[in-house]
């Protein structure tokens, strides 16, 4: 009976992974996107500043966009970690509620972004204690930042939703061809 349990939570914990893993691919994939528009607005912003600065003498900053080598290892790590908590949380407590299975993989999206909400909160918290600074101050974005927040948000939930009825379908087929199955009285 316990293998039974963890040969099923071992199950609904690679579909987090996997889920986890499409997700960040996919928000990576967009980010590096977003990166390279942000770079040629700020090519364009800086040749302005030039010539603002040649006619008037006055020179302000521009945002310029750098770079985090290497951000997505970790980001990519969290995300699959939370992924199977959330995978495990949902399909463990609503699991008997709710029979359909997009549904549950929906509950996984919005449990994944409020689990990433509470971890950006709890690091700045933390944060804002140990540098003194305080918490408005570290809590401002810019907008590549903010463009990369919401994208990451509205592609968990797109995400999820594709994988929602992939999981539905690959269901409905799995379960139709054991139906389809001759069932054998007394074969081993």
């Amino acid at each position: 009976m316990k293998t039974k349990v963890l040969n099923k939570l071992l199950r609904i914990s690679l579909l987090g992974v996997a889920n986890g893993i499409f997700s960040s691919a996919v928000c990576v994939a967009l980010d590096r996107i977003n990166f390279y528009y942000a770079v040629q607005k700020y090519e364009e912003n800086l040749n302005e500043v030039e010539r603002f600065y040649q006619e008037t003498g006055t020179h302000f900053q521009i945002y310029n966009p750098v770079p985090y080598q290497l951000w997505w290892i970790r980001a990519a790590c969290l995300n699959v970690g939370l992924f199977i908590l959330a995978t495990l949380l949902s399909h463990m407590l609503i699991g008997r509620k709710v029979k359909s299975v997009f549904l549950r993989w929906q509950v996984v999206s919005v449990l994944v972004i409020a689990a990433w909400a509470v971890a950006i909160l709890i690091i700045e918290v933390v944060e804002s204690l140990v540098t003194g600074k305080s918490l408005s101050m570290l809590l401002k974005v810019n907008e590549y930042e903010e463009v990369t927040m919401w994208g990451f948000v509205l592609t968990t939930l797109a995400v999820n939703l594709v994988w929602g009825f992939v999981i539905k379908a690959s269901a409905r087929d799995y379960e139709m061809r054991q139906s389809e199955r001759p069932q054998l009285d007394g074969a081993v």
